[in-house]
C-alpha cells in the first residue's frame, strides 16, 4: 500500500511542473484520465468485495478500466472538431489500474 501511495504522489507532483497554459490543460487533462481509471478500477473492486462477488476481482476489474481508456479515444477519434486522441491518455487510464493490480495480493 505504502507503494501505491507513492506512486501516486510521484505522479501526480510529476504532473504539476509544467509552465504554459496548454501544457497545464493538458497536464490537467492526464490527471482526469489517471483519477478516472483509478475510480473505475477501485469501484470495481469494492463492489466485488463489498457484495461478495467473486469474479469480480482485481484481474477482471481491468476489463472496464481497457475499455474506458480505449472507448474514450475512440470517441475523441470521431469528434475531432472538439477532441483530440492520444494514445498517451489511453495510457494514462489504463497503465496505474495495472500496476495496482501486480502490487495487490489478495
Amino acid at each position: 500500500m505504502k507503494y501505491i501511495t507513492l506512486l501516486t504522489i510521484l505522479l501526480l507532483s510529476i504532473s504539476n511542473l509544467t509552465a504554459s497554459t496548454q501544457a497545464l490543460y493538458k497536464q490537467k487533462d492526464k490527471q482526469q484520465h489517471f483519477l478516472g481509471g483509478l475510480i473505475i478500477y477501485g469501484s470495481c473492486i469494492s463492489t466485488g468485495y463489498i457484495l461478495n462477488i467473486k469474479y469480480l476481482n482485481k484481474n477482471t476489474c481491468l476489463v472496464p478500466v481497457i475499455l474506458a481508456g480505449i472507448g474514450k479515444e475512440m470517441y475523441d477519434l470521431q469528434h475531432l472538431d472538439v477532441h483530440t486522441p492520444e494514445f498517451n491518455d489511453a495510457m494514462v487510464t489504463i497503465l496505474p489500474s495495472v500496476l495496482i493490480n501486480f502490487s495487490l495480493k489478495f
